[in-house]
């Protein structure tokens, strides 16, 4: 199996994008549909329409929201938990978060913990991906794990849990994932030291690459 660090993987996307013309929006659009799409299946096996969709300020963040808005337009029930003021989210998790419906915007919440969602909801990871170098988690993403990991639901983890190295499979407090679905090609660290057992089932989406 072929697997890819951090900057490679970068270098490979920006590659594509200069050379095909692709807006790197709309990787964003297509990783959020891949997660969507997944997050469809695994409800369906565990009889639930309801989705946690934890949502950090970077890519994978972006990422999140795509899927959550998504998901909101398959008639799902959606939470979507931001780690950052909306004002913070650039770049392409900027549009991303301005896509959102004003019904999903004015009902996001800036606070997680675990009794705030329900333990048969699917929760959906999309607080670090592979923008984590430790060794340490930094707020509010420390508590946050904390609580997620204490929430009993099934989690769904965006390209990379949330507390692992991408790069070398290094973790110290990570949320452990029973689906990683990671984009284009496998990142190192989900192979090596603790990275097979925090992502669970491994799954790679096709996003264009």
């Amino acid at each position: 199996m072929k697997a890819v660090s951090v900057q490679e993987m970068r270098e490979l996307e920006q590659r594509f994008c200069q050379e095909t013309g692709t807006a790197s929006m709309q990787l964003m659009e297509n990783a959020g549909q891949a997660v969507a799409r997944e997050a469809i299946a695994l409800a369906a096996h565990s009889g639930t329409r309801k989705f946690a969709v934890l949502a950090g300020k970077g890519n994978n963040g972006g990422d999140a929201c795509v899927a959550a808005r998504l998901l909101l337009e398959q008639g799902a029930e959606v939470q979507l938990f931001l780690a950052a003021e909306p004002e913070k989210y650039q770049g392409d998790a900027g549009l991303a978060w301005q896509r959102l419906p004003m019904t999903l915007k004015n009902q996001c919440q800036r606070d997680f913990k675990s009794t705030m969602v329900q333990r048969d909801c699917i929760l959906i990871d999309g607080l670090l991906g592979t923008g984590f170098t430790g060794p340490t988690l930094r707020q509010p993403y420390c508590a946050w794990i904390t609580e997620a990991r204490a929430s009993g639901c099934i989690v769904l983890a965006i390209d990379v849990p949330s507390g692992l190295n991408a790069d070398d499979g290094s973790t110290g407090l990570c949320l452990e994932a029973d689906l990683t679905l990671t984009f284009a090609v496998p990142k190192r660290g989900l192979l090596l030291g603790e990275g097979p057992r925090c992502c669970g089932r491994l799954l790679v989406a096709v996003i264009g690459i």
